[in-house]
């Protein structure tokens, strides 16, 4: 058993995370996600809410593409899909359409559509294609940054990203790793992340989170991943997160998390408890055949955060430049054009008709005082 800082971490465990990273780049990574939601309180019985979907993810060296669709469940009492997506309704009215995010290097895009139910003829239709886009953190797969971007996008951000697209776990939330133990079977890495690069928006007098990683040998698959973070006063919440590989499968020279279990537990004050869990199953694991593309429906209602979030209709599929944005958003009377810029006027410039007065003035005064 060796124990090393993260400073000095093994040449071994270096290379094996890099491999793996690469290992996901250039594929198609399709899962099929499970999530359970329950909600203890004292003296009631627990709430549950169970939701099943597809997430596709599409990944290159340059761009990621996930898009997240609901599966038909019994508790849906309309499934429909047609070119603009799939989507479901469920038993308490609520829709559940197929949406997407983008993040390149033209910036992030959530994209979907809006649907409307009618209850008497059962039935949904789509209303207008939406899009959410901005300029992304550059270092938002691992940083609290990616938390400021639509949730979908999350799916491929810090430690999902970690266990669903093989994001390198040592660079995570810039992790201050206290200590790696090396054991025959797997390295045990144990880290400290500071509350101001979790938390987002920051939360003051927040005590920093432990993150503790399990790594199997010889290609740094995840056992066991699990993130605490200390009770938080005056709330007493508590907060923490468990990762673990069901199955694994192998691929070439790299073992796969196949099913992978994630557990998030917050417990706050008065004994109130909330657990969700979620399964992914992984589904497809296949080279990409084309290049990853943002793409947006046409006349689409976007929702600008480079403008502070104004909205206008843009007509093409491709991002609008910032140039463009702000055109639309004033057509759309969301942004007050500038100003005509005003003739700036030098004191030289009156300074005649200063002296001229200032004369007038004196000889006034002169003939009055004769």
């Amino acid at each position: 058993m060796n124990l090393a800082w993260a400073s000095d971490l093994p040449k071994e465990l270096v290379h094996a995370l890099r491999q793996r990273e690469q290992f996901y780049l250039n594929r198609r990574i399709v899962y099929v996600m499970k999530e359970q939601t329950n909600l203890f309180q004292p003296s009631q019985e627990s709430e549950a809410i169970d939701r099943v979907s597809r997430v596709e993810i599409l990944r290159d060296s340059e761009a990621v593409k996930v898009t997240h669709e609901p599966i038909k469940t019994e508790d849906m009492v309309l499934f429909h899909k047609d070119t603009t997506g799939v989507v479901g309704v469920r038993k308490d009215g609520r829709v559940s359409p197929s949406v997407s995010c983008y993040v390149g290097p033209e910036g992030y895009a959530n994209t979907g559509y809006s649907y409307f139910y009618d209850e008497r003829s059962k039935r949904v239709s789509a209303t207008a294609p939406y899009a959410r886009i901005g300029l992304p953190d550059s270092e938002w797969l691992y940083t609290k940054a990616g938390s400021s971007l639509p949730p979908v996008c999350t799916y491929v951000s810090r430690l999902r990203g970690v266990m669903l697209i093989g994001l390198d776990v040592s660079k995570v939330y810039k992790s201050r790793w206290v200590s790696v133990e090396e054991r025959a079977d797997r390295w045990i890495m144990v880290g400290k992340i500071r509350a101001t690069d979790y938390y987002d928006p920051p939360v003051p007098s927040a005590a920093d989170l432990t993150l503790k990683v399990e790594l199997l040998k010889p290609d740094a698959v995840i056992d066991h991943l699990e993130l605490e973070a200390p009770p938080r006063s005056p709330s007493g919440m508590h907060y923490r997160q468990l990762w673990r590989t069901i199955q694994s499968k192998q691929v070439d020279s790299i073992r796969l998390p196949s099913v992978i279990e994630q557990v998030d537990t917050v417990k706050f004050a008065g004994n109130l408890r909330r657990k969700t869990t979620w399964v992914w199953r992984l589904e497809r694991f296949e080279p990409l055949q084309k290049t990853v593309k943002l793409e947006l429906a046409k006349n689409s209602r976007i929702r600008d955060e480079r403008l502070g979030g104004l909205t206008y209709i843009w007509e093409e599929s491709r991002m609008p430049s910032l140039a463009e944005a702000k055109q639309r958003a004033t057509e759309a009377g969301q942004l007050v054009p500038p100003e005509t810029p005003r003739r700036r006027y030098s004191v030289v410039l009156f300074l005649p008709a200063v002296l001229f007065f200032a004369g007038a003035l004196y000889l006034y005064w002169k003939q009055r005082r004769q």
